[in-house]
């Protein structure tokens, strides 16, 4: 579970890269571009740590389950 959140977290954050990386403003809105940019990166990394952090809780919790219903049949 942890090693597919990070494979997750990190796919995440190289789309979100490459989807800002190609855009582009024009005219007017142009000077705004960058801090656009500088806000979006900062959204993708916020949720690839949600994903990294949520998977890490669901690991805790499977490996709990798990180990009460292994100790249950001893």
């Amino acid at each position: 579970m942890i090693v597919i959140g990070a494979f997750f977290a990190v796919g995440l954050l190289l789309l979100g890269e490459h989807l800002i990386s190609n855009m582009q403003f024009s005219g007017f809105l142009k000077p705004l571009e960058d801090v656009y940019k500088e806000r979006m990166f900062r959204y993708y990394d916020k949720v690839a740590l949600g994903i990294l952090f949520s998977s890490w809780v669901a690991a805790y919790k499977f490996y709990h389950r798990d180990k009460k219903r292994l100790y249950g049949m001893l």
